[in-house]
């Protein structure tokens, strides 16, 4: 490939590989391969050791830094203080155990290896760390996210990711030769490791207290576009502050994340930065590829898979047996130690670091020379084998019998966002006097309802009265993921924006396939669109304004109130049959099947305290006898309602008897129940 000109070096450095990547991408997904693999592979294919397309990687590896940031900022995003408490303490225990016996272990292998001792312990506490990008976004595609092994994987990751702060801190101090008694080596250690903890203090508590603040105040302005922007600068400023420190950019993202993980703008922070970070990390994926330097692993394949191999047994023995010693079963131990085997992409910016160490360190660049490309290409194989046997794993798995049951099903029933069995879920977007009134009818029948809702202030009044709200656009997935869509049984779309209820109509239908989803159009051109894109039903505002123009009139002339219910049925099948009420069974045809009704009245009566019909039954009461009047139904006062009641019911003060009859009967009847 010609080389690139100064101004478009970048743009026709990263379209062939986006190209390419989409082509092994989608060749990977027809054959039932993780598509991770195909972006890995596209490095490997453009790198200098096969087509060279890109001799130079620097700007590839901006990118792919970026991309690394984003997803840790959006990993950051998930550890609100509701998911770490599902995490427990446990999980991240054991994350510090694998942390620990993983260094020990691969020390040693270096070690045995031909490795100086100081540069195995180096060695050793960077290819402990795991794959954060390749192990959440294989999770992802084999929906094991919420699954207990899943989160304790995430626990198991989360402390990896956190421990690249001492670890950034030690390597300028651990990247020379260390001279002195062991007690002196040990503090200069400890200084280093306080300094990197009070760094990372200081990062935490203002990101807390400021992050925030600002976005409250940006957010108070209901502007999408200013939203978006100032979420991105605020976590890339963090990550920059942060590396100014001293510590590195991607734990600073992760600093960012997490001071915004308990906000109500986290769900749409996460749906809104999404897109970067797919962008950037498949980006990132490529650049694994290049990394790979295959002249190198030609002349040198028996130490490189030798070495590879120790990787991932000692990972996959060590990663299990810390799970297993905390009292996880065989089964989740497993499920952990072989997907965390690999090395991640945080050993990448830490080897990194430690070669531009060695470089001005005469006695390790010797070392380096041989080690550096040594642990890249064992690092890129570990990467290349992490999306196939993680694919392969559930399959395996449930293939197996073992001795020993899983000891934390409680912890999954309390982990499932199931409710309790025949509560019926429904989801309002959008809050305004539509969903107000929509909220209060659904909830005061006990439908348990979640709003979504873009004003910030509006989310905030609800958490305050109680009523479960999540901050954010419904044609986001993750926001309907947040608040409950895959278990409701109904969403009301109550935007007029027709484009944005598309979108979330297909989000919805892809979440949950049978949901009954209802939508609303000023105009009558996108109704039929919106029912295509998955509407139950729609609201379409000029149509009911015509009905309710037509019902008001004929009640004001005089009309019987079953005469105009009849023709306002007529009417609205007539002008489109999928409008009509979807909870009637059979909608009345014609006027003249309710004229026998014309001279009677249907009428809603309560018993007050001291009726004289309060302790007998219905029978007993003889309202047929003594008024002429029928009963229909009884709602007694604990909301029981029956059509064509007994006649031993009894009735109580508060009950409602619904009761049809000619206007004197009625009368006759409430004088009958009036107190004495």
């Amino acid at each position: 490939m010609a080389s690139p000109t100064t101004e478009f070096a970048l743009i026709e450095t990263v379209v062939p590989l986006l190209l390419l990547g989409t082509a092994l991408a989608f060749a990977c997904h027809r054959l039932k391969l993780p598509s991770v693999l195909g972006f890995i592979l596209t490095g490997c294919l453009a790198g200098p050791g096969a087509l060279a397309w890109v001799t130079s990687a620097r700007d590839i590896a901006m990118l792919s830094h970026l991309g690394v940031i984003f997803l840790l900022f959006v990993v950051g995003l998930e550890m609100s203080p509701d998911f770490l408490r599902q995490i427990r303490a446990q999980a991240l225990l054991a994350g510090v155990l694998q942390l620990v016996l993983t260094t020990i272990g691969l020390s040693a292998l270096f070690f045995l290896a031909g490795a100086p001792l100081q540069l195995a312990f180096l060695l050793g506490g960077i290819a402990s760390l795991s794959s954060t990008a390749i192990v959440l976004k294989t999770l992802e595609e084999l929906n094991e996210g919420d699954t207990l092994h899943g989160r304790l994987m995430l626990g198991m990751l989360i402390v990896q990711d956190l421990s690249i702060v001492p670890l950034m801190a030690l390597l300028p101090t651990l990247s020379r030769p260390l001279t002195g008694s062991a007690g002196d080596i040990l503090g200069l250690i400890g200084l280093e490791c306080l300094k990197a903890v009070i760094a990372l203090g200081v990062a935490v508590w203002l990101s807390l207290k400021l992050v925030p603040w600002a976005l409250d105040r940006v957010a108070s302005a209901n502007n999408r576009e200013i939203f978006t922007l100032a979420v991105v600068g605020i976590g890339l400023g963090i990550a920059l502050a942060t590396g100014g420190m001293g510590l590195s950019f991607e734990a600073g993202a992760f600093i960012a994340g997490l001071s915004l993980s308990g906000s109500l703008f986290s769900r749409q922070i996460v749906a809104d930065s999404r897109p970067f970070r797919d962008v950037l990390v498949t980006v990132f994926f490529v650049s694994i590829g290049l990394m790979l330097n295959i002249p190198f692993l030609w002349a040198h394949w028996p130490a490189v898979l030798g070495v590879t191999l120790g990787i991932l047994i000692l990972k996959t023995a060590l990663a299990g047996l810390a799970a297993r010693l905390l009292g996880f079963s065989v089964r989740k131990s497993l499920w952990c130690g072989l997907s965390l085997f690999q090395v991640g992409e945080l050993s990448f910016v830490l080897l990194q670091r430690l070669q531009q160490g060695a470089a001005t360190e005469s006695p390790w660049q010797g070392a380096m020379a041989w080690w550096g490309p040594l642990l890249v290409n064992a690092v890129v194989l570990s990467m290349l084998l992490t999306p196939l046997v993680m694919r392969r794993l559930p399959a395996w798995l449930s293939q197996k019998r073992f001795p020993v049951p899983d000891i934390d099903a409680e912890t999954i029933q309390r982990l499932s966002n199931q409710g309790e069995g025949g509560v019926k879920r429904a989801i309002i977007a959008g809050y305004g006097p539509i969903g107000r009134n929509l909220s209060r009818i659904l909830t005061q029948q006990g439908v348990a309802c979640t709003v979504i809702e873009m004003n910030a202030k509006t989310v905030k009044r609800l958490d305050a009265i109680g009523m479960p709200a999540v901050f954010g656009d419904a044609s986001h997935a993750d926001v309907l993921e947040a608040a409950g869509v895959q278990e409701a049984q109904l969403i009301a779309l109550t935007h007029p924006d027709v484009r944005n209820v598309e979108l979330a109509l297909q989000q919805a239908r892809r979440l949950n396939p049978s949901i009954y989803a209802l939508a609303r159009s000023r105009y009558a051109p996108p109704v039929q669109r919106l029912r295509q894109v998955g509407a139950s039903a729609v609201i379409y505002e000029e149509f009911e304004s015509s009905l309710s123009f037509a019902f008001l009139s004929l009640s004001a002339l005089g009309f019987p109130r079953e005469i105009t219910a009849s023709l306002i049925a007529q009417l609205r099948q007539r002008s489109d049959p999928q409008a009509a009420d979807p909870f009637a069974d059979d909608a009345p045809s014609a006027a003249g099947r309710l004229s026998i009704f014309a001279d009677a009245q249907i009428e809603w009566l309560t018993l007050a305290d001291g009726s004289p019909l309060a302790g007998k039954t219905l029978a007993e009461s003889a309202i047929r006898g003594e008024t002429g009047a029928n009963i229909l139904a009884h709602l007694d006062a604990s909301g029981a309602f029956q059509q064509s009641p007994d006649p031993q019911t009894c009735l109580k003060p508060g009950d409602i008897l619904v009761a049809m009859g000619a206007p004197e009967q009625l009368k006759a009847l409430e004088s009958l129940i009036a107190p004495a």
